[in-house]
């Protein structure tokens, strides 16, 4: 009843620190906070970024988050700010983007995935999902040599739908062998038929 208290901005109410009749300081050095506002549109989400990439990344680049909540969906926003400064422990820095919210989907502490297009170009080796076998705790291809196989230890890198990247143990151009159904098996040293 003695006093109206506007919010600087919209937005919603996330924690309220007040009751009904209860008295607050207003004093400028230290005022009694009332509520804690969330601003939900637009999303402020911060992004760790291997250092190698700083060169590739400029403020104003376009960003694509996917999340858990919405695996059908994916949004986009734009870098606004980069920290100035890598963490030593991880070599990584921070890059902060804004993501338009309109729709209210997306909620404030979401972990997101996030994709950061750049004009850099990298020669990588994607293969299908299929093309890399799982034993004993290490990632192998099945390279065609001549008509024979060769087991060949590898290194992963990301995924993009049914691709795999290889980071390491295969050369771009070398023929894989993968299994068409699911009852065969690959074997190190194994006769094949090439077919057109």
């Amino acid at each position: 009843q003695d006093t109206h208290i506007l919010a600087p901005f919209d937005g919603y109410i996330k924690d309220r620190s007040v009751t009904l009749g209860q008295y607050l300081k207003t004093s400028v050095a230290a005022p009694s906070p009332v509520f804690t506002i969330v601003n939900t549109d637009p999303l402020r989400v911060r992004l760790k970024v291997p250092e190698k990439m700083a060169a590739w990344i400029p403020i104003g680049q376009m960003v694509t988050v996917s999340l858990e909540a919405y695996p059908d969906r994916t949004f986009s926003g734009k870098i606004w700010r980069i920290n100035p400064s890598v963490d030593p422990a991880t070599r990584m820095f921070d890059a902060e983007a804004l993501i338009e919210n309109h729709e209210r989907l997306l909620k404030p502490g979401f972990f997101v995935k996030a994709s950061i297009v750049s004009n850099k170009v990298e020669p990588v080796i994607n293969v299908p999902e299929k093309a890399v076998v799982y034993i004993y705790g290490v990632y192998k291809v099945y390279v065609v040599q001549g008509n024979k196989l060769k087991e060949k230890d590898v290194t992963l890198g990301d995924r993009s739908g049914n691709q795999v990247e290889i980071a390491s143990g295969v050369s771009a151009g070398e023929r894989l062998a993968m299994l068409v159904k699911e009852q065969d098996e690959l074997k190190d040293r194994a006769s094949v038929e090439i077919v057109p």
